[in-house]
């Protein structure tokens, strides 16, 4: 590749590529959208949210994450009660079986993770790791954006805890 246009170019093919590679590994559950269930992650890492909250994790419109909402609320994997702080406002909970469904859709993505980096490095592979989080942050920074996830509880941040982690310059 000559220049800068043409990695990203490539960069941005690769990363069309991954999603949709993840997005056929999440399959429909009873007839369920994909793309509602997506909204179960966000629900199990932070909680119960109001639907904006969520809208503005997912970085999506609010009038599709209400309509996803209202099948997930349909198929009993999430619950819309009044927001103690606000009864006008709808707080999203999730299920017992949608907390199942979330975990049993992480628990998919990381063995089909671990499969892929089979035969990698243990450093090749927390190498991957800290340049997706680097560009990832790159490009958080210059949407002003946060990411739309953060780090889940419970799973190792830093697949290199010995280094210090700092972000690099833009």
């Amino acid at each position: 590749m000559s220049d800068r246009s043409d990695v990203a170019s490539a960069l941005i093919d690769e990363i069309v590529r991954l999603v949709q590679l993840l997005k056929a590994g999440t399959h429909a559950q009873g007839g369920t959208d994909r793309s509602a269930l997506l909204l179960l992650v966000p629900l199990m890492r932070e909680g119960s949210m109001r639907l904006g909250a969520l809208a503005d994790m997912k970085h999506a419109d609010p009038s599709t994450v209400s309509r996803q909402v209202a099948e997930l609320v349909r198929t009993g994997l999430v619950t819309s009660d009044p927001d103690p702080a606000d009864g006008r406002a709808r707080c999203l909970t999730l299920t017992q079986e949608g907390r199942r469904l979330a975990q049993q859709m992480l628990d998919g993505r990381c063995d089909a993770a671990r499969r892929a980096l089979d035969g990698w490095s243990d450093a090749k592979a927390a190498r991957f790791v800290a340049l997706l989080r680097e560009f990832n942050t790159c490009v958080a920074a210059r949407a002003g954006t946060a990411p739309a996830l953060p780090a889940p509880q419970g799973h190792q941040a830093d697949p290199v805890p010995h280094q210090r982690r700092t972000p690099a310059p833009h």
